[in-house]
């Protein structure tokens, strides 16, 4: 009985096109799918983190996005999340210190 290989991934099809390219002498012309519409498939390597707070490595049309900051805590807020919640919750901090039990 034949043994069914598995599919090879499509971010390693990137990767064998480029190494094949290399064997054969030819000029790598680039790969029109990660180059353009799945960057973190050609992007190099990086962390999950880097991954989740950079949309330009996701798809082609959040490559102008601004990246997202990590905060201490580990999560992730988009740029100016912080002031908005500081100047959103300023007056209800003020209103709960008013009373004074």
């Amino acid at each position: 009985m034949l043994k069914r290989r598995r599919p090879t991934p499509p971010w390693q099809v990137h990767f064998l096109a480029r190494y094949w390219s290399a064997v054969r002498g030819e000029t790598w012309e680039g790969d029109a799918v990660a180059d353009k519409y799945f960057p973190f498939i050609a992007s190099p390597r990086f962390t999950l983190r880097e991954f989740f707070t950079q949309p330009s490595r996701w798809f082609w049309f959040t490559g102008e996005w601004a990246d997202f900051q990590a905060t201490e805590l580990g999560g992730v807020q988009k740029p100016g999340a912080v002031e908005e919640e500081a100047e959103r919750t300023k007056g209800a901090k003020r209103r709960l210190t008013d009373f004074d039990p």
